[in-house]
């Protein structure tokens, strides 16, 4: 379950937020919990840059921690390129500079990562489909210091998602999904995962 939100306070700033409730076991139990804000600036029609925190709690029996539970707080940094594309299309691209730290006894204290983003938003005709977009987006995750939870690879994981969305009332939409994800963790079993998503958003 995904919640995101996005209030508009000038011209060019904007404040965004996102919370994320991921289940495991088949739906059955709560594994992550994600809370994210950051502030948008508008460089230009195209360009935006952003400056966030992030806090992720897991329930996890493999990382050692107190009652199977531990936190990350992340501080980022991003830019965002939209390219606005004939019949109500458009491509965005986003590099996002993540500094980790953890508080799991078998994680690294701390680490650096970076995330590179690529989407396709289409508009669809609701004539024949009850649906109002479809969107696809592929986004690769590479460490750049403290590598251990991925055993010292530079490539952490890669995520291929695609959804369809439909509008709610104004300024408002769903979205239900799905994602291929590539993972290197050392703490994991399997490497390759499906994710289902539903995603909720609004604007102020």
């Amino acid at each position: 379950m995904y919640f995101d939100n996005t209030i508009s306070l000038t011209k060019h700033w904007t404040f965004q937020s996102d919370i994320h409730l991921r289940t495991s076991h088949q739906f059955s139990e709560l594994s992550n919990v994600l809370l994210r804000g950051w502030l948008d600036y508008k460089l230009s029609q195209s360009v935006t840059t952003g400056v966030g925190y992030a806090y992720l709690g897991s329930w996890d029996d493999d990382v050692a921690s107190p009652n199977n539970y531990y936190t990350e707080h992340r501080f980022f940094g991003q830019v965002q390129h939209q390219i606005d594309l004939p019949q109500s299309s458009e491509i965005r691209q986003r590099v996002r500079l993540e500094q980790r730290f953890f508080d799991a006894m078998l994680l690294p204290s701390s680490s650096v990562r970076s995330r590179y983003s690529l989407s396709w938003k289409q508009s669809i005709n609701r004539k024949y489909l009850p649906f109002h977009y479809f969107f696809l987006e592929n986004e690769v995750f590479a460490n750049l210091y403290g590598r251990s939870l991925a055993g010292g690879k530079v490539f952490e994981q890669n995520r291929l998602y695609a959804g369809l969305g439909l509008p709610l009332w104004k300024s408002s939409e769903v979205e239900l999904g799905s994602y291929y994800e590539i993972q290197h963790d050392v703490f994991k079993q399997r490497n390759q995962t499906i994710i289902f998503q539903l995603r909720l958003k609004t604007e102020w």
